[in-house]
């Protein structure tokens, strides 16, 4: 009977979530200067295996290293700003292969104020797409974590603007060609008049320029650190590209409804890109997570696991107040199906993330939650 009894409970604790929890070290980022040992050892003793993170907290990438491997956490993923991934490429990978992980993230994408547009949606797949690439081909897999501003419905106005804007594209390449091409006969004619003989190679079309969607002039924009502990602060930067056209990319999908993000997932490549989900920000953007997943099951390969105090009012501008972060379970994210759908989808890492002052106590709870629920 007494054999019986733990076959049981083995089985019953087999039934319940296997998967390893990880956490975001941006969660404990007020407890790591002052211990950096004592908070991985902490952290262990919630039952946690992976870490996500971004710098090293004022020690060598080796002493870090083997820190976590004395307290038994190993890192699995790391953050990149968006400027490095646009202009340093090669740092990011020399860090990502320094700290040995495999899965880089990037978490906010410059732009003006609360307003994401298509233009700087643009500016990010072209950014994504080319790192994405080069990241690959050294083994490393990219991401892009949401924060809610590109859930913002695309509207009939800025619909029109973009036709518009495509339209006066393919008119200035027309007369640039019609212009060329009289320019090349008038030089054909002159040429056959003092060398009657003599050949021409016909003129060639001019270069198609690869410029991205959607606006007029590019706009200073902002964007947080990712470095130690993904900082939240606001850097502003200023756009090089002042053509009148930038950001028309006449080779991308066309966009008809939908939403900013749909926008962006079709036209980044998943060889290259694909995403980290943070519930807690989608559903803060008015989106429900777990159809968000089953829309697009392929593209989200992680998740930040955070939950939303009942009653909180939704924003899409991608900032809210951090104590409305709760226990797992406790919110109105609907955590227990998030975990299903995810499950079932294959998603390949969970971090808590707590940006709460109540973090030390909360995620604990949290962990036992996430360990009480059923497969």
């Amino acid at each position: 009977m007494k054999h019986r009894l733990t076959v049981m409970l083995f089985i019953a604790s087999m039934a319940c979530f296997a998967q390893e929890i990880g956490i975001q070290l941006y969660s404990v980022r007020n407890q790591n200067p002052a211990d950096i040992k004592g908070t991985l050892a902490m952290i262990k003793s919630w039952g946690i295996t992976q870490l996500e993170g971004g710098g090293t907290y004022g020690l060598s990438t080796e002493e870090f290293l083997k820190l976590c491997q004395e307290s038994g956490l190993k890192l699995v993923s790391i953050g990149a700003d968006f400027k490095e991934l646009e202009t340093d490429v090669p740092k990011v990978i020399e860090r990502a292969k320094a700290m040995n992980v495999k899965n880089v993230v990037c978490y906010w994408l410059p732009h003006d104020g609360d307003v994401f547009t298509l233009a700087d949606a643009d500016r990010a797949i072209a950014v994504f797409n080319t790192a994405g690439m080069k990241l690959s081909e050294n083994g490393l897999s990219l991401f892009y974590h949401p924060h809610g501003y590109e859930f913002n419905e695309l509207t009939m106005d800025v619909l029109k603007t973009q036709e518009r804007l495509m339209a006066e594209h393919k008119a200035k390449e027309e007369a640039l060609r019609a212009s060329k091409s009289k320019s090349e006969e008038g030089k054909m004619k002159k040429t056959a008049t003092i060398k009657p003989t003599s050949s021409v190679k016909p003129a060639s079309n001019p270069p198609q320029k690869n410029l991205s969607l959607s606006t007029e002039v590019a706009k200073n924009n902002e964007q947080p650190s990712s470095d130690n502990d993904k900082e939240k602060s606001v850097e502003t930067t200023q756009a090089t590209n002042t053509n009148p056209e930038a950001g028309l990319n006449t080779s991308k999908e066309p966009v008809n409804s939908g939403t900013i993000f749909d926008y962006m997932v079709t036209n980044l490549d998943d060889e290259y890109l694909n995403f980290e989900m943070d519930v807690y920000w989608v559903k803060q953007a008015g989106v429900d997570p777990v159809a968000l997943l089953q829309k697009y099951p392929k593209r989200f390969k992680m998740l930040h696991l955070k939950d939303r105090q009942i009653g909180t009012p939704n924003s899409s501008n991608g900032h809210a107040d951090v104590e409305t972060n709760v226990v797992l379970g406790t919110g109105d994210v609907n955590i227990a199906e998030v975990m299903r759908v995810a499950k079932k989808i294959g998603i390949l890492y969970y971090f808590i993330e707590d940006e709460s002052s109540r973090v030390t106590t909360q995620v604990p709870e949290s962990v036992r939650y996430l360990k009480s629920l059923k497969n």
